[in-house]
C-alpha cells in the first residue's frame, strides 16, 4: 500500500480512528517519515506500547505502571509490552512479574483470577464431602494446636456431622 500523503513510499503506520459521535471509522496509511511530520512516529518508526501510554498519560505515569512496562523478567527476558504484542509469556516466572497487568487482563478475558475448572456431575457430592472432611479435620488440629478448644469442639461436632451423612 503507498502512503497517502506522499503518494510515493510504502505505508508502514496505519492509524485507525473512531469519531465517537458520528461513529464513523476514519483510516490513515502513512510512511514513516509521513507519520513522523504528523506526530504520529517515533525514531524507531513505530510507537512502542511505553511511548503510547507516555503520549497519553503524560509524563505523569505513575510509578507501578511504569516498572510494569520498562521492568523485564528476570528469567526469560520479556517485557510486559512484548508480552501484549505477541500474546504469549515466556516462562511461568512471568505471572509473578507482569501480576499487576495480567490479573485485569485474566478477569476480563476469563471472568476471574481463580481456576475453577470441571468435574464430573456423577459422584459429586461424595467428593465435596471428603473434601470438606478433610479440610475440617486440617482445620481442628490447627484449632488443638493453637489451644482453642471451644472452636474446635464446633469443628468436631460438624465431622461428626458429616461422618453420620456418609452412605
Amino acid at each position: 500500500m503507498v502512503c497517502q500523503a506522499c503518494q510515493k513510499n510504502l505505508a508502514k503506520v496505519h492509524c485507525t480512528e473512531i469519531d465517537p459521535v458520528k461513529k464513523e471509522k476514519t483510516e490513515s496509511h502513512l510512511c514513516e517519515a509521513c507519520a513522523q511530520e504528523q506526530g504520529m512516529g517515533s525514531k524507531q518508526g513505530g510507537l512502542s506500547l511505553p511511548d503510547l501510554i507516555h503520549q497519553i498519560v503524560g509524563p505523569n505515569i505513575p510509578e507501578e505502571l511504569r516498572e510494569l512496562f520498562e521492568k523485564p523478567c528476570p528469567q526469560c527476558g520479556i517485557t510486559y509490552p512484548e508480552f501484549r504484542s505477541r500474546g504469549r509469556l515466556g516462562c511461568p516466572h512471568d505471572y509473578e512479574v507482569f501480576r499487576k497487568g495480567l490479573e485485569p487482563l485474566l478477569d476480563r478475558i476469563h471472568g476471574g483470577t481463580t481456576h475453577k475448572g470441571k468435574r464430573p456431575v456423577r459422584g459429586a457430592p461424595a467428593r465435596d464431602r471428603r473434601k470438606e472432611l478433610s479440610e475440617l479435620q486440617k482445620e481442628m488440629r490447627s484449632l488443638v494446636a493453637g489451644e482453642r478448644y471451644e472452636d474446635a469442639a464446633r469443628v468436631r461436632d460438624r465431622i461428626r456431622e458429616l461422618e453420620r451423612e456418609a452412605p
